[in-house]
């Protein structure tokens, strides 16, 4: 699912009576879907519900249902990216671990907005975190020497470096056990 964004206009002469049709190119006008009508042109704007279909070719047009030769569109293109997210796959909550043990640290992305990663660990079930990586390449991966003490309630938590905002953390704890 996509954003909410205002599409906002302005006009002259416009009457209460009058109803708009909206109409979205993800192709830079060369072809055009609605997406709303019977807009009340005097509301001066729509909520738009945008679409997770990526585009760097998006315009935005408005035209008087009636008069559809009264309208206007986007000046310049405009970019729809897909929503931002990383889920951490491993580990996730119920391994368990040795110290000294080397694991794989797996996470899926989609559109970062960046390209490194930073990662930490919890022994404390995310009251406070030690930073395992900072700015790690975005590979999907990352070896990790698992360190101590041992524990029952530990956790990774893994985030994009550019958009902090953008995070996942393991869904449950897992343990790590003394060799």
């Amino acid at each position: 699912t996509g954003s909410v964004q205002e599409i906002k206009w302005a006009g002259t002469n416009l009457k209460l009576s009058d109803r708009l049709i909206i109409q979205y190119s993800r192709t830079g006008g060369a072809t055009w879907f609605r997406i709303a009508q019977d807009v009340p042109a005097l509301s001066l704007s729509y909520s738009w519900h945008v679409d997770n279909y990526p585009t760097t070719q998006g315009k935005v047009k408005i035209l008087l249902q009636g008069h559809r030769e009264i309208t206007d569109q986007s000046d310049a293109n405009f970019t729809v990216q897909r929503t931002p997210y990383i889920t951490l796959h491993r580990p996730n909550g119920g391994e368990v671990f040795t110290i000294g043990q080397y694991i794989n640290i797996h996470w899926s992305r989609q559109n970062p907005g960046g390209n490194t990663v930073d990662i930490d660990y919890s022994t404390d079930n995310g009251t406070t975190w030690i930073r395992i990586a900072t700015q790690a390449p975005d590979t999907g991966w990352y070896g990790w020497n698992v360190p101590g003490p041992a524990t029952t309630t530990a956790k990774v938590r893994i985030r994009y470096h550019e958009t902090p905002s953008v995070t996942d953390t393991s869904e449950a704890v897992f343990t790590i056990v003394s060799p």
